[in-house]
């Protein structure tokens, strides 16, 4: 009896003698070569977004000629629904173990157990949740959806300890290619369900699921790791201690993020969503493509250097010049023909787009800088600074995006743009937390931003004083108008910026050479 009663004290607490292979130290750091790294990790996971995000454009562009509006709504109605359980997924264990500099293979096979039991009660939960979508969206169609698509919880559960093993090694190379091949396979499939099999939005969805399948086998074989069979209550206390944070960091972005499409599904119905949608995700694919790329590797790489008070800052600073180089030109390029972009690559039947594309562009600017708060704040170990601040501004997105409804699509696009500008208030405390100087944060902006200004005036010249009256169709005033906004800001660049640019040239050889 008092032999069973240890052994139970010993599960409930965790109080174990584990082999030392077991507590061995899972990962090797090395931060000789960080910047390096760095550098690599930037450049694969760029390529990987671009081509990706290319890939998904192309689907995206094929099949929005042969579905409706609606049809992308109904999708988007389930993905947010699904995304709400989804938040419950990831309890911040994940970046713990990106932040812990000794994490061993309790901690990865604790985590996957967890991980693996919520994927499965996600499921169940999204199963039963199907009335209640159908009746906030008003739409019957919600529910089958929702079940359908809610398998992906499983299959992502099995490999999502395998993502975070690549990211704490770095391994952003093998990532990439996980992501493209996946890309891939999900446009072949959603290619064939609607181009062939003519099965409607279900085409989108079984695309869903042979990417995440398609994901979670290609972790398993790039990490080679299996976990034990173990499961240690002490550490999965260490482990809530410190992810609590950003768990319910999580859920306000979450919201904060999508507040605009659960106020549209439900206020505006599913074809206002269907086209809101392709307003909202083209420039924030931009935004994606690099900055949160960018921002998931700034993560661990300042937890490296967090005892380092100069490399921290200036890796951070650069980090963000490098990011306004890219994102800024091409949010104002894009709002310059926006008009022809959703006209040349979806038709004229999702023209309705094309002001609330406008209006987004400049969200998308600040976003792909603000995106970098995250991992000062975490690696510094205080995620609590960013929830509290979301926390705060959250109740005021709300407001503002419902009485931006009453105005329409346009007025949900301009109360999203507005709402994303108050984050630089919360930069400002990043700032200080990192010991950066607020004018020095802005000065590395500078550069892309007058660079951007003068892309956006040029663009819009030669778009109404030329092209305009030769009456030239999209695609061939697409084909004109991007070289020459491009050209502009790269003799802009080298004319005033020239160091800033052999350093951003530099930093990519450095990643391309390794």
């Amino acid at each position: 009896m008092i032999r069973r009663n240890h052994v139970i004290r010993r599960l409930i607490t965790g109080e174990r003698a584990y082999p030392e292979k077991w507590t061995k130290p899972y990962f090797v750091e090395d931060i000789q070569s960080l910047s390096a790294k760095a550098a690599h990790s930037t450049i694969w996971s760029f390529s990987q977004k671009v081509g990706a995000n290319g890939i998904s454009l192309v689907t995206s562009a094929l099949i929005a000629r042969v579905l409706f509006p609606v049809d992308f709504g109904l999708v988007g109605m389930a993905a947010l629904t699904l995304g709400v359980v989804s938040l419950f997924r990831d309890l911040g264990f994940g970046a713990y173990i990106v932040y812990k500099k000794s994490a061993d293979q309790i901690d990865l096979s604790t985590i996957f157990w967890l991980n693996l039991a919520i994927s499965i009660i996600l499921y169940a939960l999204c199963f039963g949740a199907g009335p209640l979508a159908n009746k906030y969206f008003n739409n019957e169609k919600v529910e089958q959806i929702l079940r359908i698509t809610a398998l992906t919880f499983i299959i992502g559960g099995i490999g999502s300890v395998h993502n975070t093993i690549l990211v704490k090694q770095l391994r952003f190379k093998a990532i990439a290619y996980v992501g493209f091949f996946s890309s891939l396979i999900n446009c072949f499939v959603t290619l064939l369900s609607v181009m062939v099999f003519r099965v409607g939005y279900w085409g989108i969805i079984f695309g869903m699921l042979s990417s995440s399948i398609a994901v979670t086998g290609f972790n398993y074989y790039f990490t080679r790791w299996y976990p034990l069979l173990v499961f240690d209550f002490q550490r999965l206390r260490e482990m809530f201690h410190y992810g609590k944070n950003l768990f319910f960091q999580r859920i306000l972005n979450y919201f904060a993020s999508n507040i605009d499409y659960f106020i549209i599904g439900r206020m505006l119905g599913a074809a206002s969503l269907g086209i809101y949608r392709f307003a909202y995700v083209v420039p924030h694919t931009i935004y994606t493509d690099f900055s949160q790329t960018l921002s998931a590797i700034l993560f661990p790489v300042l937890c490296k250097v967090t005892d380092e008070p100069e490399r921290f800052k200036k890796g951070y600073l650069k980090a963000i010049k490098f990011i306004s180089f890219l994102s800024f030109p091409a949010m104002t390029g894009l709002f310059s023909v926006a008009d022809h972009f959703i006209t040349a690559v979806f038709s004229e039947r999702y023209i309705g787009a094309v002001i609330p594309l406008k209006i987004l562009c400049f969200s998308g600017m600040s976003r792909s800088i603000l995106t970098t708060m995250g991992p000062v704040f975490n690696s510094k170990g205080r995620p609590d600074i960013e929830l509290k601040w979301n926390l705060c501004v959250f109740p005021v997105i709300i407001i503002v995006v419902y009485f931006g409804s009453s105005y329409g699509l346009n007025g949900v696009a301009l109360a999203m743009t507005l709402t994303s500008y108050f984050c630089f208030i919360a930069a400002w405390i990043s700032m200080r937390l990192a010991k950066i100087k607020f004018s020095s944060y802005l000065a590395a902006l500078l550069p892309a931003f007058i660079g951007s200004i003068l892309v956006l005036a040029s663009v819009m010249l030669v778009n109404t004083y030329i092209l305009s009256k030769f009456h030239f169709n999209h695609v061939l005033s697409l084909i004109i108008l991007i070289p020459v906004g491009a050209c502009i800001y790269v003799f802009y660049l080298f004319l005033f910026f020239r160091s800033d640019v052999f350093e951003f040239i530099n930093f990519i050889k450095g990643g391309i050479s390794r």
